[in-house]
């Protein structure tokens, strides 16, 4: 038997996903803001405003967002119907965490990926996720953090690094 390949969204009524909004958009009609969602590479769900007639484009799920899905009794919350960019996958939507990939993308997120993170400057970076333990791995991710004649381990939350045999310091500079 064959699984269904369409993917489905149900509208949530009363419901409205906050603090992710990206960009508000006045419509004619509920449906116009699927269309509008997909057109948008980081839109990942919308809130319809009911008395507005608007959009609310977001650059989260209620999945990755868990904790920001809140009664709205002036909206409804709807998730992206098809196209949508993994989060984390691009650097112009980076998550905030690696487990926030993982509840983004569920099934669909594998043991260990690269992924986008956003740092606390504002910017992204380039990291190396282990999604078994939710963990950024230090040392694979793009930037070096240790010295390049130190040995890098990674640990839950954090790394070590060690120069190697014949050189000396804290491993981040080792001579």
């Amino acid at each position: 038997m064959l699984k269904n390949p369409c993917k489905t969204e149900v509208s949530v009524p009363g419901m409205a996903l906050r603090g992710f909004v990206f960009k508000k958009v006045p419509v004619t009609a509920p449906h116009v803001c699927d269309i509008t969602c997909e057109r948008e590479t980081i839109c990942q769900s919308y809130n319809y405003v009911i008395g507005e007639k608007s959009c609310e484009l977001n650059t989260r799920t209620k999945e990755a967002r868990p904790e920001n899905f809140q009664p709205d009794d002036l909206r409804f919350y709807m998730g992206r119907i098809s196209g949508r960019t993994p989060l984390g996958s691009i650097p112009e939507l980076p998550a905030l965490s690696c487990q926030e990939i993982k509840l983004s993308e569920g099934k669909d997120s594998i043991s260990k990926i690269t992924g986008w993170i956003q740092l606390m400057s504002g910017s992204s970076k380039l990291v190396y996720c282990d999604m078994i333990l939710e963990d950024i791995d230090e040392c694979k991710g793009s930037n070096k953090v240790c010295d390049k004649n130190a040995n890098c381990s990674n640990t839950v939350g954090f790394y070590n690094c060690t120069c190697k045999e014949g050189f000396t310091g804290d491993g981040r500079s080792c001579s």
